[in-house]
């Protein structure tokens, strides 16, 4: 009966939302794994905007499991980096690999496209151009085409016009029969 009391009075003293605050924070740079680690191929640096709890690797082969984050007493405890894929690959300041999966979504804010100016004049829209040639008339219904006819019609029969009978300036005029 003496623990129960002694239990409640410490639970009453401290109330189940100290205790949900309370994290544990990774020392980040205490065990570095590699501090001079290059970006690789595809990654990038980001800083955190919101804490999140990460198992990494030390240097000494350790896993430690902690929060990273903005709310770190850490000053460096912010920054990571991220694979191609979204992944949280590894810590910035001290190197260590991340090994759970942390994903990190990144939001694109967007603007609206500007609305269309104001016109105070009404816009005339242009008709379509003519067409390049008129459409060709069938060649009987042609003036050309008669013309031409009738034209070779009147040299065929001027020309021919005339007796027919091989008299008149013939230059050679038919020889008797001997």
């Amino acid at each position: 009966m003496k623990g129960i009391a002694i239990f409640l009075c410490f639970f009453l003293a401290c109330p189940p939302q100290v205790w949900a605050k309370s994290r544990h924070w990774l020392k980040v740079g205490r065990d570095p794994q590699q501090t001079n680690r290059l970006l690789g191929m595809g990654e990038r640096t980001i800083i955190l905007d919101k804490d999140v709890e990460v198992i990494v690797k030390s240097k000494s082969g350790r896993t430690y499991r902690g929060w990273i984050g903005p709310g770190s007493p850490h000053p460096y405890a912010r920054e990571v980096v991220v694979a191609r894929n979204g992944r949280v690959a590894w810590v910035r300041h001290c190197g260590n690999d991340v090994l759970n999966y942390v994903y990190i979504v990144e939001y694109v804010a967007t603007t609206p496209p500007p609305p269309p100016p104001l016109l105070l004049f009404p816009v005339v829209v242009p008709s379509p151009p003519p067409p390049l040639s008129p459409p060709q008339k069938h060649w009987l219904k042609s003036k050309k085409f008669w013309v031409g006819v009738i034209t070779g019609i009147i040299v065929t029969v001027v020309f021919n016009s005339g007796d027919n009978d091989g008299g008149g300036d013939d230059p050679h005029p038919p020889q008797p029969p001997l």
